[in-house]
């Protein structure tokens, strides 16, 4: 049985299918290169200033991040991703994204961190980007593009 995805979206003017990330995360999951460990998930769209706020207090760093992952603590809890939708609208553009690939390259990144995947050395890096590669081209052969519509307030 597929795990339970929850989705909250606390993004102003952020419409989004819920049911599509879901299916993204099943299909990640599916996925035999890597494993996330079994439980629910979590998947949080949220505002600049709340990932501002999250970043420096589990992180130390007040700025701004595309995506942080919380590794569940209990035995049928796999964790939570976090993505910075704001964030996504900016720099999408610059890797010749649109809104909701970003989005979805930061929810393959996350669950990537959950399956114990790491960015913090060149090599770590390599690999993550690699992984990021295969999953993207999972989700576009089986066309999981999430529907979302992002209006931003002002």
């Amino acid at each position: 049985m597929p795990r339970t995805v929850e989705i909250v979206n606390r993004v102003h003017g952020l419409e989004l299918a819920e049911e599509d990330f879901a299916q993204i995360i099943h299909r990640l999951d599916a996925l035999e290169q890597w494993s996330v460990p079994d439980g629910d998930l979590g998947l949080a769209m949220i505002e600049l200033e709340e990932c501002q706020q999250l970043h420096a207090d589990f992180f130390g760093d007040p700025s701004a991040t595309d995506v942080m992952t919380f590794p569940g603590e209990e035995d049928d809890y796999a964790g939570d991703i976090a993505v910075c939708v704001p964030f996504a609208a900016e720099e999408g553009p610059q890797h010749g994204f649109n809104l909701r690939q970003e989005v979805t390259l930061y929810v393959v990144h996350g669950w990537l961190h959950l399956a114990g995947l790491r960015d913090d050395t060149p090599e770590h890096i390599q690999a993550m980007r690699s992984a990021e590669a295969v999953c993207l081209e999972a989700i576009g052969r089986e066309q999981l593009w999430p529907e979302l519509r992002w209006t931003p307030a002002g």
